[in-house]
């Protein structure tokens, strides 16, 4: 009796090893490229979402338009607006947006400008558009976020608008 294997069929044997553990790295890099840009869009969205949320919300209460500190129609542009410190407070502040490095930034008054976006996205487009008529005064926004890194790089271009309610 014969043991072991010709070399026919060692060379088969092989082939098709070789063939599974290509495939089986293959599926390893496409899922982990997956995952990568899964995670860059839910940071981009996620800061997105924070930030637009947040400026519609102050805009929204917001009694007027700071003209001399704003910005309007430039990248980047500022948002200065007078507003009340908390709905319930009769005390106002001129709360300012506005970029502070490549991140969404909110500052009240002198205090020190606090980030809104995440550290993970950068923002490469922040405009700001002032419409006023009589009885009202609409803030639009344009703003670019990008995350990720190389090819697993996503950007987004958001826009929004609000009406200064005490204006109406």
């Amino acid at each position: 009796m014969r043991k072991g294997f010709t070399l026919i069929e060692l060379v088969v044997y092989i082939g098709i090893l070789a063939l599974i553990g290509v495939a089986a790295v293959r599926l390893i890099l496409s899922v982990s490229f997956n995952a990568a840009e899964i995670k860059a869009e839910r940071a981009l969205t996620a800061s997105a979402e924070a930030a637009i949320e947040t400026l519609t919300r102050e805009i929204r209460q917001a009694y007027d338009v700071d003209l001399g500190a704003s910005v309007f129609g430039a990248n980047p542009s500022t948002l200065a607006l007078k507003t009340f410190v908390s709905p319930s407070s009769p005390d106002t502040i001129v709360r300012t947006f506005s970029l502070s490095g490549s991140r969404l930034a909110r500052q009240d008054g002198l205090a020190p400008a606090e980030p809104i976006t995440s550290q993970d996205v950068t923002i490469t487009n922040l405009t700001f558009w002032h419409l006023s008529t009589a009885t009202s005064d609409l803030i639009t926004v344009k703003m670019s976020l990008e995350s990720g890194q190389g090819r697993f790089k996503e950007t987004q271009t958001f826009y929004d608008s609000a009406v200064l309610r005490s204006k109406y």
